[in-house]
């Protein structure tokens, strides 16, 4: 039954709940600091401003020079057109070196304390951003094998970074623009954003679970491998031969990634948006949820993973040889039931040409079930029952409500065009009570008890039936407002 409750009360707690989500949102999110300010500052902050070309007899070209680094002293570095900054160069502690031009030799250090803004001119290989530093890359070019460390920041809006970038400790990379090449490395408590731009292929995340890289724009090309950590990917395009292993969270709510996306032994992976491209692989030891967007076809689970579809679509030719439970979402035409498989079905819906080969079990939850039309009335609410007819029609209504139909034909004839399930295949029927909307808690009400469990499974983006008003595949923003519906109706 639904209990009723003021509308007037129903909405104002919804709206003191979920403004204290937004609360801890707000309270979770931080900003970055500049050393002096974002960008180049006015030479008059500075108790010594230096420019190349002009001041050669300070900055002379040679090796191992620096500026900064005296406690209670600022100095400015411009480099211009024609300027020279020499191999090994160290900017230190209250400091800031601006790059317009000119060239930087190999070896430059950004160390604690200082802040350095490129947006023209060559910066040699080996250019490292280190702990405490702040680096802004809006021109020009840096060469390869270079990266951040430590504590420091690394924007890049614009220009080209080379080959090998390492983002390690506790660094943290915004990547709004530019060019960053291959073999993009982020380790230990690394934090990595891409919401523009491009990042070459090889983008590799190593080592620990702290690392988060965030894509919400922008491309980064072939042979992503998560070896750890968590990737966010809410915009953007990712390509090609995405491998996500061990213990890796990859959460998948926009953008775009590509074909042969392999999920292997001990990783997560959260698709609630966005687009997979086609050859799915999830491995032995792997999970993956889907309660939203779209994968493509040829999806293949192998023994040993799991695959939980709960909404979005995915495509035809699904190979199941682990555990899939479906209770949303669309499935397409040709799915496979493999020998060792469980397939799971208490909702959504699967397309056409359903095989469930010998040694694969079958489990259907529904709240009415009918052979060739005619209702199996002796099922016993929670307990399985085996259909051992073959050669018959197995209908009903699955536990979400949607209908389903299935030929049971014991005989698999390829080019027919029909549902094939082998006479040793196992193949069951549970009955079950109907999905109650609103009753996120599942106490057998709707009431207010049921609110923070609705806006916790709306902050997850995860996906529950009772939470899904609207019926549309997954909970989200569309509903909210139904939900209040429920809640304060009769």
């Amino acid at each position: 039954m639904i209990r009723s409750m003021n509308t007037q009360q129903v909405i104002t707690r919804f709206l003191f709940s979920l403004m204290g989500l937004l609360g801890l949102s707000l309270l979770a999110s931080s900003a970055a600091g500049q050393v002096f300010d974002s960008g180049p500052s006015d030479p008059s902050l500075f108790d010594t401003v230096l420019n190349l070309p002009g001041d050669e007899p300070v900055i002379t070209g040679a090796d191992l020079e620096s500026i900064g680094g005296v406690p209670g002293q600022t100095t400015q570095l411009n480099v211009f057109d024609g300027g020279n900054v020499g191999f090994m160069f160290d900017a230190n502690s209250g400091s800031e070196v601006n790059i317009s031009g000119g060239l930087v030799g190999t070896f430059f250090d950004a160390n604690s304390g200082s802040e350095v803004n490129i947006s023209g001119g060559t910066v040699g290989n080996f250019f490292g951003a280190n702990t405490g530093s702040v680096v802004n890359i809006s021109g020009g070019s840096v060469g390869s094998v270079s990266g951040a460390s430590g504590s420091s920041v690394v924007n890049i809006s614009g220009g080209t970074v080379g080959l090998e970038f390492d983002a390690t400790g506790s660094s943290e990379v915004n990547i709004s623009g530019g060019s960053v090449g291959n073999f993009f490395d982020a380790f230990a408590s690394a934090v990595v954003n891409i919401s523009g731009g491009s990042v070459g292929s090889g983008f590799d995340v190593f080592d620990n679970t702290s690392v988060v890289v965030n894509i919400s724009g922008g491309t980064v090309g072939n042979s992503f491998n998560a070896l750890g950590g968590v990737v966010n990917i809410s915009g953007g395009t990712v390509g090609d031969f995405f491998l996500s292993i061990d213990t890796n969270v990859v959460n998948i709510s926009g953008g775009t990634v590509g074909d042969f996306f392999c999920s292997d032994s001990g990783s997560e992976v959260n698709i609630s948006g966005g687009e997979v491209g086609d050859l799915f692989d999830a491995c032995s030891g792997s999970e993956v949820n889907i309660s939203g967007g779209s994968v493509g076809g040829f999806f293949e689970t192998r023994p040993g993973s799991e695959v939980n579809i709960s909404g979005g679509e995915v495509g035809g030719a699904f190979e199941a040889g682990g555990v899939v439970n479906i209770s949303g979402g669309i499935v397409g035409n040709g799915f496979d039931a493999l020998s060792g498989s469980e397939v799971n079905i208490s909702g959504g819906s699967v397309g056409n040409l359903f095989d469930a080969f010998s040694g694969s079990v079958v489990n259907i939850l529904g709240t009415e079930f009918f052979i060739d039309g005619v209702e199996l009335d002796n099922l016993v609410l929670g307990q399985a029952f085996t259909i051992n007819n073959r050669d018959v029609t197995l209908s009903g209504l699955l536990a979400d409500g949607e209908q389903f139909s299935f030929d049971l034909n014991s005989i698999d004839i390829i080019g027919i065009g029909q549902d094939f399930f082998a006479p040793d295949a196992t193949l069951t029927v549970t009955l079950t009570v109907p999905v109650l909307l609103g009753d996120v808690n599942m106490d057998g009400v709707v009431d207010f008890f049921d609110i923070a469990p609705f806006i916790a499974v709306l902050s997850a983006q995860t996906f529950q039936a009772e939470a899904d008003i609207d019926g549309n595949g997954a909970v989200d923003f569309f509903d909210i407002q139904p939900f209040i519906d429920v809640l304060s109706g009769p």
